[in-house]
């Protein structure tokens, strides 16, 4: 039983309490997982987060809520995994503007090399849809020299 307080727009205070199931599911080498099930009405879904999106708790799916991934187009999905590297790497985000880091010392050499190389292929897709979208800004605004110079 989940048991709460919930305020809407600044109104007040409501005590809200909400069943929620939890249900085991055996794992292949022994043990067992635990998940809750959606309270919302018509669901039931296994899930392993519930979300308070509104007065209840539901499922991601119940409340269409998207991961952040799925927001993100071109340059951002394409720095947001260049920064995972980086975290892998155990380095500082920084997009492209960051040098490549060294090999961490617990780290296979293969593993490295092929997380560099993901790197650079990131930087060069970076580096291409920042080179569109500056000569599409400049050919919608103009040349540069034609604004500002004459």
């Amino acid at each position: 039983m989940l048991s709460f307080r919930f305020r809407q727009g600044g109104g007040e205070w409501e005590e809200v309490e909400q069943p929620v199931g939890i249900v085991g599911v055996a794992r292949h080498f022994g043990g067992e997982e635990r998940y809750f099930v959606c309270p919302a009405v018509g669901c039931g879904r296994r899930v392993e987060k519930l979300f308070g999106a509104g007065k209840y708790f539901a499922c991601r799916h119940c409340y269409r809520l998207s991961y952040r991934s799925q927001r993100e187009r071109g340059i951002d999905r394409v720095i947001s995994r260049m920064n995972q590297i980086r975290a892998r790497l155990h380095s500082k985000p920084g997009g492209t503007m960051e040098s490549i880091p060294i090999r961490p010392p617990y780290m296979r050499q293969e593993r490295y090399e092929r997380l560099r190389d993901e790197l650079f292929t990131l930087e060069e897709r970076a580096e291409g849809i920042m080179a569109a979208t500056l000569d599409r800004l400049t050919r919608q605004v103009g040349p540069i020299e034609k604004r500002f110079w004459t």
